[in-house]
């Protein structure tokens, strides 16, 4: 009798390793299959954005950062609310160097109507072969309806935010400025980059102390004493003596 139940429990056992191996086999087999599922779906988008698609221009160093300014900076004014830096929408001239039709005839015709252009380094990047490089950043109106005209395949447009200074250099040594792609790199613009790029052309200005009147009194004097005195420079302030705030600073020469 007591072999008889010891030959059950042992056949019992048995059954349920092997029942336990089936379920564990099952689990794995599908997990395997949803890893597999996965991957091919991964392999599909990837050929699908690498070899199916029409390729864009890549997002190169200068793409990227031309993404990142091309929403532009906020205003700058001065105390009294006159406009010191803003942003001009303009265009830039790109090429798709795989579609220019002839790289030297292309050039030239380029040069005919952008005679500031470098005929040898346009032909160099025209024929590297890429699908976005810059040939010409900021363009006026008449240039772009010059260019426009010409119908060459692979020349496009894109719109930037073009940094403007309405005084010119009056307030340049205080402003800054900005470098091709929007950035920062001097004075205000600098020192306040992020809080103007994160304010954006339609968010709020940003307002100095200075006085643009003021600045302006104070250029003309430093000039006409560099004229009197035969100086080789001068400089200047004005500073509000019971808050402290300066109303006007510059430099000369500018």
């Amino acid at each position: 009798m007591t072999s008889k139940s010891s030959s059950e429990t042992q056949t019992h056992l048995v059954g349920i390793k092997a029942q336990a191996i089936r379920v564990g086999h099952t689990r794995l087999i599908t997990v395997a299959l949803i890893f597999t599922v996965c991957f091919v779906v991964l392999a599909g988008r990837l050929v699908e954005l690498t070899v199916i698609r029409e390729p864009g221009p890549p997002l190169t160093f200068a793409t990227a950062a031309l993404s990142k300014s091309t929403a532009g900076r906020a205003d700058i004014l001065d105390r009294n609310g006159t406009l010191l830096a803003t942003n001009l929408l303009t265009a830039s001239l790109y090429a798709d160097a795989r579609v220019v039709p002839n790289p030297v005839d292309t050039a030239r015709r380029l040069m005919a109507v952008l005679p500031s252009l470098n005929t040898s380094a346009v032909q160099e990047r025209l024929t590297t072969g890429r699908a976005f490089v810059w040939l010409k950043r900021n363009l006026t109106p008449g240039q772009q309806a010059s260019v426009n005209d010409l119908g060459i395949p692979g020349l496009h447009f894109r719109n930037e935010q073009h940094r403007l200074y309405p005084h010119g250099v009056l307030e340049s040594h205080v402003l800054g400025f900005t470098d091709m792609d929007g950035n920062g790199i001097a004075g205000i613009e600098n020192y306040f980059d992020r809080v103007l790029r994160e304010r954006g052309p339609e968010g709020q200005a940003l307002q100095l102390s200075l006085d643009a009147r003021v600045q302006h009194v104070l250029r003309d004097e430093l000039v006409a004493a560099m004229e009197t005195f035969q100086a080789v420079g001068a400089a200047g302030l004005v500073m509000d003596a019971n808050t402290g705030e300066i109303l006007a600073l510059t430099s000369l020469p500018d």
